[in-house]
């Protein structure tokens, strides 16, 4: 007896379907009931992805986009259904892509933004160290806010999940990034209000109050998106890799470390290498 190539098993356990009820393997299902629940088994819905996002050639891009993070925010018990679905791991990583992309257009309205203020002060000099250190700083909060992103993979794989489940935790837990798009809108509400109270306080003295209110209520509500942003990572982590109870909290413990601990050392090292490369190029000139 020969052995399966592993490349052909690899695609059979991708095309898998699991009961959404107990998990069990549907492969060799021949009735309309899971045999290990009991329960009714519609499988030709279960190989249709509930995911807005992966019906973006037909539903439009910028709808998925907003489907997705509001099918995320506010049904995001139904990731942990999706892993009895085929999945493709293509999807997720796009969608996570896509956020860290709005996120990077964010931070460069907020390079822009300053750029605005120095020159309506008069004070602007594009050649000078200030916009290295801009360019550095910003660019390691979203290579951070990536890096942070991407790490929650790590604790996907528990010993005790088939590979099978393992491969959709891994495809879907991508999607637990959905909070961050809201951080662009926030962002630039932010922007607007301190915009509207640098230009128009002198002509309109009574914008400063509600425009400084506004704006420190925008820098709140990021907080609460990163935490909130946080606790989505863990409850998806938690709801895909089936740990028992000791296993979640050492999970949920190692998570909280990592962020807490290896962000900063990667944000100070990127905000470096990045101010590196830009001296360097400055003194090139």
């Amino acid at each position: 007896m020969t052995n399966a190539d592993p490349s052909t098993l690899a695609a059979e356990e991708a095309q898998d379907l699991f009961c959404p009820h107990c998990d069990y393997n549907l492969r060799t299902l021949a009735g309309p009931r899971c045999p290990e629940c009991g329960r009714e088994v519609d499988l030709e819905a279960l190989r249709v992805s509930g995911i807005p996002w992966v019906h973006r050639a037909t539903l439009g891009r910028w709808r998925a986009y907003w489907q997705t993070v509001y099918w995320v925010l506010r049904h995001g018990r139904r990731i942990r259904a999706e892993a009895a679905r085929p999945l493709d791991g293509q999807h997720g990583q796009r969608f996570r892509w896509t956020v860290l992309a709005t996120l990077a257009v964010a931070l460069a309205a907020v390079a822009g933004f300053n750029l605005w203020m120095d020159l309506r002060d008069g004070s602007a000099d594009l050649t000078g160290w200030d916009w290295l250190l801009w360019a550095a700083g910003l660019g390691a909060v979203w290579g951070a806010l990536a890096f942070d992103s991407g790490l929650a993979t790590w604790f996907c794989v528990p010993r005790g999940l088939s590979r099978p489940r393992q491969d959709r935790a891994l495809e879907l837990i991508p999607y637990a990034i959905a909070p961050l798009a809201l951080a662009p809108g926030l962002v630039a509400v932010l922007l607007l209000m301190i915009g509207l109270d640098e230009a128009l306080t002198d002509s309109v003295p009574w914008i400063e109050t509600p425009s400084m209110i506004v704006g420190l209520a925008s820098i709140a509500m990021l907080g609460v998106v990163l935490i909130y942003w946080y606790a989505k990572t863990l409850g998806t982590i938690v709801s895909l890799t089936h740990r028992p109870l000791g296993g979640d909290l050492l999970m949920a413990g190692l998570l909280t470390l990592a962020w807490l601990v290896i962000t900063p050392v990667f944000l100070a090292t990127l905000a470096g290498v990045v101010f590196y490369a830009l001296l360097m190029g400055y003194s090139l000139r």
